[in-house]
């Protein structure tokens, strides 16, 4: 077990290192525990020990491959031929290279020698950063909502969206598969900043939530990952028309509907409302099939948290 969790830790740090170009090292440990904690076979454990083995076991690889490799060949160290070539595949140089290279230094300097070698920069220029560009205050927050409370994989019974992870069904990753979004359509193995890009493009950006006001912003967004567009729309058509609106309730996120909540969110009451009527909707659900009840509790404290961190009356 061991030899193999240390393949996949091998795996997904060469994976961060080729994905993640020019990220902080802590978006990259981040992206490494997830792929391993999403890949990685460990029966019998629960996941909040699994990560913290896993972690362990990271940091011990990391300094592994960063002081022992600098002063040994990778033949040296163990690495399996496949791992050697996935760090072929990582500097793009022939896997005869890799172990040739010259020891005794740094695995920095090391590398270094083979970006020389193979015309590649050691230390490419970066985009500098417009930093008079607006940090998205909304997104950051909204975005931290939903994951917080999708949680991770899950494929339960009951749950009509079927195999789920971090709120991501296997519809939607393969929609989003299709336009290039992401790499792969595996529900399991789906890593956070994954589910973030699908979310922005298809969910944030699709629908406009940004150009909307907080706290709108946020119950429109939640609603939308939690019953689809379908209900985002119905939700949205029931509490403008409450205002004054005469949408027709086609669920349908049309120019009208969309005017319409452009022309009522900056009132906080369009909030609360809204939740009021999500309420009702989760009750109609429920009513209209038993065995959502199960989820009754689990989503009525969604819309109490969802509530609180917009700031408005919950409606539960």
């Amino acid at each position: 077990m061991l030899k193999e969790l240390r393949r996949l830790i091998v795996e997904q740090i060469l994976f961060v290192e080729r994905n993640f170009f020019g990220k902080s090292g802590s978006d990259k440990r981040i992206a490494v525990v997830d792929g391993v904690v999403a890949k990685a076979d460990i029966p019998y454990m629960p996941n909040f020990i699994k990560r913290s083995l896993i972690e362990y076991f990271i940091d011990k690889t990391v300094w592994f491959m960063h002081f022992l490799v600098g002063f040994l060949g990778f033949k040296d160290v163990n690495l399996s031929d496949e791992d050697i070539e996935k760090v072929a595949a990582v500097c793009d140089v022939p896997v005869d290279a890799i172990i040739c290279t010259e020891t005794g230094k740094s695995l920095d300097e090391r590398l270094n020698v083979l970006y020389e070698k193979y015309g590649v920069d050691a230390e490419p220029e970066l985009p500098k950063e417009d930093v008079t560009a607006p940090v998205d205050e909304k997104w950051d927050r909204c975005i931290a909502f939903v994951l917080s409370k999708e949680g991770g994989y899950g494929d339960h019974p009951a749950d009509r969206g079927g195999e789920t992870n971090m709120g991501i069904t296997a519809g939607t990753l393969a929609a989003a598969y299709a336009k290039g979004l992401v790499g792969h359509n595996s529900v399991k193995d789906l890593l956070r900043f994954e589910a973030e890009a699908i979310y922005k493009a298809d969910f944030w950006n699709n629908y406009g939530f940004g150009e909307i006001p907080w706290p709108a912003c946020l119950v429109l967004f939640d609603a939308a990952v939690h019953h689809g567009g379908g209900g985002l729309a119905r939700l949205a058509q029931r509490t403008c028309n409450t205002f004054g609106s005469t949408l027709v309730m086609d669920g349908k996120c049309g120019p009208l509907t969309k005017a319409a909540v452009m022309m009522w969110s900056p009132d906080a009451e369009f909030s609360r409302l809204f939740l009021v009527k999500r309420k009702d909707y989760i009750d109609a659900i429920i009513s209209g099939n038993k065995s959502q009840e199960v989820f009754r509790n689990g989503w009525y404290k969604r819309l109490a948290d969802l509530a609180e961190e917009a700031g408005v009356k919950s409606p539960v």
